[in-house]
């Protein structure tokens, strides 16, 4: 192991084993002084074929550190809330105070538009929201809602993927899937589930739309991906 970036809470060490054959990043080890441990020597290894691997180690992963080891994700901020900084907390904690507060970032303004909306009252409907509403509605259940953070896929149109969130269309299948074969408790559970869906808010907003979305085709199997 060499060590390629450290600071007082964390380090990033270079398994150089690994990086023998696999000269990546993916040879870096992240290690966390609240949650990881790492026994070292107390002497360092003078080898001068291991030294000389290190030095050829640090000078290829040069450019990764640790303030740009963890990428940053691009699923839905609701999906990575770690995202959001401290400081763009208190700003939207200040407007929706009704206070003077400024949301520098995308994640930030979206998520306290979809406060807004949560706890509106959609017995009174307006024009702009409900149009926001529309937008949310067609893409979360719309399927383009992105829910695993570590994915690079992008979104497809009409292409299932379990990186993202299911369509409307594909939730109500399940439950009509269980008011068929479940037991009769389930059956009840899944009618109760069912009739939420279509006199929720999302429903009134665009439920006719996202009924008449086509169905997601899934990949063909592989060889490679099973």
């Amino acid at each position: 192991m060499t060590l390629l970036s450290a600071n007082h809470r964390a380090a990033l060490w270079i398994n150089l084993t690994k990086f023998q054959t696999d000269p990546t990043r993916d040879a870096i080890k992240y290690v966390n002084m609240a949650s990881d441990y790492l026994f070292v020597e107390d002497e360092p290894n003078e080898d001068p074929e291991l030294v000389a691997l290190g030095q050829e180690a640090l000078q290829k992963l040069k450019g990764i550190n640790l303030n740009n080891y963890f990428e940053t994700s691009n699923c839905d901020i609701e999906q990575d809330i770690y995202r959001i900084d401290i400081s763009s907390i208190d700003q939207i904690a200040k407007k929706i105070e009704g206070k003077e507060a400024e949301l520098k970032t995308r994640d930030a303004k979206i998520l306290e538009t979809r406060y807004r909306l949560t706890t509106r009252d959609w017995s009174k409907p307006e024009e702009q929201a409900s149009k926001l509403l529309h937008d949310y509605a067609m893409y979360r259940y719309g399927g383009q809602l992105k829910v695993y953070k570590g994915s690079k896929q992008e979104y497809q149109p009409g292409v299932w993927s379990a990186d993202f969130h299911p369509t409307y269309n594909e939730l109500i299948s399940e439950i009509d899937s269980a008011l068929k074969s479940g037991t009769e408790e389930d059956k009840k559970l899944m009618q109760v589930l069912k009739q939420f869906y279509i006199s929720s808010p999302i429903y009134q907003a665009a439920g006719k739309e996202l009924e008449a979305l086509p169905e997601r085709a899934k990949p063909v199997p592989t060889a490679a991906n099973g």
